[in-house]
């Protein structure tokens, strides 16, 4: 971890251009942030210097052999400290793609310590079987909570976050969709940040979401980025060309319904995959709404063409223009 330092007086980051304070200890052994850690009325509750002290050298003995993965995790953490501590308040603070638990471990530790009443919620695509027996070692967590989704459709309130943390390493798919999902999740004041490693793109779409950012470049494939989301100039949104090719999809679908003759086989094929089509975009569009309610009509199409008898099929076409119309006035 040579181009991370520690000592009295805080954190540091060196590189060729010189060193970086990226924690002024000094700050909270004056008591300016007003945190308990800083009163330390139990003695059993490390300073914070102590504390990180404590994740530096517990992360060296997990990872000996890879001082680039310990790297990226303890820098992460240190650039989460300044905003952890610009408020008094309990924080709320989202980790995308926490894997096995190993940030997440950190995180809960440092949260904890620093407020308690503050939340630390861990969003994967599956449960890693070793994330809960981690962070059950936690010996003063803050309050936590695990969200197994995928990450086009994250069920969690916008403008909610005060700080995220993206772990590219551990998230599959669109690196637009999933920077953008996390903005959206954004309160207006938080700060995101970044861990890309061997993957290109996530820095080259940061970068667009933040010209101005701090950026820490471990090796050339390996860079760990800091953005404010006040400071965020460029959006990346495709609604607006998604909402119209819906519109034309469901007009087509009520044209169809409304001639007297059934709905062919041929016809219905055709139209599936126009919906498959509008899926992909609902997804990548975060439009979780218009992708359940696509994959509805999907299914009601398909039981309409497939109906046994007439009365049925009369039955099942009514009831999906009804639904047509209803989602018309939602456009």
């Amino acid at each position: 971890m040579a181009n991370l330092r520690i000592n009295a007086q805080g954190i540091f980051w060196e590189d060729g251009q010189g060193a970086a304070c990226l924690v002024d200890f000094q700050n909270y052994l004056a008591n300016k942030s007003g945190l308990t850690i800083q009163h330390m009325p139990d003695r059993s509750i490390p300073s914070l210097p102590q504390l990180f002290l404590s994740f530096f050298q517990d992360i060296k003995q997990r990872f000996p052999e890879n001082d680039l993965l310990a790297l990226s995790y303890m820098l992460t953490v240190a650039l989460a400290i300044p905003k952890l501590s610009s408020r008094s308040r309990p924080m709320q603070v989202l980790e995308l793609g926490c894997g096995q638990g190993i940030l997440s471990f950190y995180l809960a530790q440092l949260i904890g310590a620093m407020n308690p009443d503050s939340t630390l919620c861990c969003v994967s695509d599956a449960l890693e079987p070793d994330w809960e027996p981690l962070i059950a070692q936690v010996e003063r967590p803050c309050k936590l909570s695990y969200l197994a989704t995928d990450y086009d459709s994250i069920s969690l309130s916008p403008d909610f976050f005060d700080l995220v943390i993206v772990n590219s390493s551990n998230l599959p798919g669109d690196a637009r969709m999933i920077l953008s999902q996390t903005v959206r999740l954004c309160r207006k004041d938080a700060q995101i940040i970044c861990m890309a490693q061997n993957d290109p793109l996530y820095e080259s779409i940061f970068q667009l979401y933040f010209s101005q950012r701090n950026r820490y470049a471990l090796t050339p494939l390996c860079v760990v980025q800091s953005g404010e989301l006040s400071q965020c100039t460029w959006e990346f949104d495709v609604s607006s060309p998604m909402l119209p090719h819906v519109e034309t999809l469901l007009s087509q679908i009520s044209a169809l319904l409304s001639l007297s003759a059934p709905l062919t086989h041929a016809q219905c094929r055709k139209l599936c995959h126009e919906i498959e089509d509008a899926v992909h975009l609902a997804a990548t569009s975060f439009q979780p709404h218009w992708k359940h309610q696509l994959l509805l009509i999907r299914e009601w199409l398909i039981s309409y063409t497939l109906a046994p008898d007439d009365a049925v099929q009369r039955i099942a076409r009514k009831n999906l223009i009804c639904h047509l119309e209803e989602l018309k006035q939602l456009l």
